[in-house]
Parts: C-alpha cells; sequence; structure tokens
C-alpha cells in the first residue's frame, strides 16, 4: 500500500549536495519531503467536491463525504474528520482507506489536496509553511458549512501530515481531538537518523510536533505507529508521545506489530477499530449497538 509513503531517505542523499548552495538551498532542501503531482480524476459518486482558498491565493481541491446519519436525515449536522496527507498521497487514494473508518464512526469527512497535489493548484512550493496554509484553507471552509458541527471535529494526519495537524489543533481550541500516526517528534532526529543532523539549520526546527504538542493541554491524542516503520522508526512516536504526555494531552498511543510505515492503517485492521471507538467516544457519536 502506497498510501502512507514518505522519501526521506531520498531526500536525505541528496542534503550533502544542497548544502554547497548554501542557504540558497533552503526552499529546496525543504521542498524534497514532498512529491507534488497535478492528476485530474473526478470526484466519485456521493463525493461532493470543492475549492478552498488559502491566504497566499492557492485553491485547493477537497471532497467532502457526509457522515451516514447526514446522508439518511436523521440529523441536520455531523462531526467531521479532517485528513492531512503525507508527501506522496492523494485524496483519490486515501478514500478507500478513510472511507469505511469514517462510516463506521458516522463521521463526516473532508480530504484535501495541498497546492501543486491533483486538482489543487499554487505559486509556491510544497513545505512546512504551505502545508499549514492548506489545511488552514481546507479547515474554514468546512467550518463554514451547515451540516458541519464545528465543536465536533477531529484533525488527523499521516506522516508529514502530521506536522500541519498538530500545529494547527494547537491553535484552536475548538478542535475536539487529534489523530496522528507515523510522525516524528523534531526536525532533527529526522536527520540524525541518517548521519545529517548537522544540516537542521537549513530548514529549522519551525512547525515541530513536539513544540506543537504544547498547545494540546487536556485534548484527546489517537497516536499510532508502525513497529517496523523503517523511514520513521518508532522511537519517534516515543518521543512524540512524551512531549505530549508533558503537556499534559490525554494520550492514547498505539505501537502496531509488524507494521511499517505504508501498511500500519487498513480498513479491517484492529487499528482502524480502536480508531472508530476513539472517534465514537471523543465525538459522541451513539455505537449502533445502542440505536
Amino acid at each position: 500500500m502506497q498510501t502512507f509513503s514518505l522519501s526521506l531517505r531520498s531526500w536525505l542523499r541528496c542534503s550533502a549536495i544542497l548544502t554547497v548552495a548554501g542557504l540558497a538551498g533552503c526552499n529546496s532542501l525543504e521542498a524534497r519531503f514532498y512529491q507534488p503531482a497535478a492528476r485530474d480524476y473526478p470526484a466519485p459518486a456521493g463525493v461532493e467536491e470543492q475549492f478552498a482558498t488559502a491566504t497566499d491565493g492557492a485553491s485547493l481541491q477537497t471532497w467532502f463525504l457526509p457522515a451516514p446519519s447526514l446522508r439518511d436525515g436523521r440529523v441536520d449536522r455531523a462531526p467531521l474528520l479532517v485528513f492531512s496527507p503525507g508527501s506522496r498521497t492523494q485524496i483519490d487514494e486515501l478514500l478507500p482507506m478513510l472511507q469505511p473508518i469514517a462510516e463506521r464512526a458516522d463521521v463526516s469527512l473532508l480530504l484535501f489536496n495541498y497546492r501543486s497535489y491533483g486538482r489543487s493548484t499554487g505559486n509556491t512550493s510544497v513545505s512546512r509553511r504551505s502545508t499549514l496554509l492548506d489545511l488552514r484553507a481546507a479547515y474554514a471552509l468546512a467550518m463554514s458549512r451547515s451540516d458541519v458541527d464545528p465543536t465536533r471535529t477531529v484533525l488527523m494526519g499521516y506522516s508529514l501530515g502530521a506536522v500541519p495537524t498538530l500545529a494547527l489543533a494547537s491553535t484552536k481550541s475548538d478542535v475536539a481531538a487529534v489523530v496522528v500516526g507515523g510522525a516524528y517528534a523534531r526536525t532533527g532526529d529526522v536527520l540524525d537518523d541518517e548521519g545529517y543532523g548537522s544540516l537542521t539549520w537549513l530548514i529549522g526546527s519551525h512547525l515541530d510536533p513536539e513544540d506543537s504538542a504544547k498547545g494540546l493541554p487536556g485534548r484527546p491524542v489517537f497516536l499510532f505507529h508502525g513497529e517496523e516503520d523503517v523511514d520513521v522508526p518508532p522511537y519517534h512516536a516515543l518521543e512524540l508521545g512524551s512531549a505530549l504526555l508533558r503537556a499534559g494531552a490525554r494520550l492514547e498511543l498505539h505501537l502496531v506489530p509488524d507494521a511499517n510505515h505504508r501498511n500500519v492503517l487498513t480498513p479491517k485492521s484492529e487499528l482502524a477499530e480502536d480508531l472508530v471507538e476513539f472517534l465514537r467516544e471523543v465525538l459522541q457519536v451513539e455505537s449502533p449497538n445502542d440505536r
């Protein structure tokens, strides 16, 4: 499964070359995290496509899938799960994995493509800063909908998508809970893994998940990681989990045996069932067995 792919190793191999370029290489170095690709594909049946506009003018493709109770007319508005993808992933790849989870939890689902991915457009290269701008725009569009309950929204991010997810959640007290997986705590640690820790100054440590964790006291956080992840080794999850606990977050940590960076979450896995239960609990969604 390529859903949760991260090209850290290929990115790091170019670091020494970019160092020669000095400060002029900063943006290029960070951009190596991301693999944008323009693709045109239709929204599937039952999915509403809209475009959000970031503060710098980027136009962002979003897909909204209503919760079953919303589609059936049982409620006027429903809780929402907003997902921020990793470096190579687009919304057409994410829907088959996340739709079953959202439907079992009876929550609406919002997917979006970062600038330069899919049908999204933008004049700047993709970076941690731009992914946060893009998430803010998608989140604002969702909050403008009359069928979304703004007090029952969960932000979810995987791999590099955890960076904007945690950063935005730390500034939005009305976000009910956070779900992150395959994430690191500090940029410098990622570089240290491959022996390039001295290059951290080239891209800086801004938006480090460890720092964002400080803005989540009392917030429920579902943190998951594959025990066989070689792209982002599992010690990163322990470091991030420690930062969340120090901040006073209500942490639920799942280390998944025999799972790597690409296959840790699948629709029929035990982890998916745990996530469904987490979403139902924090969003106060009635279980089908209680109806």
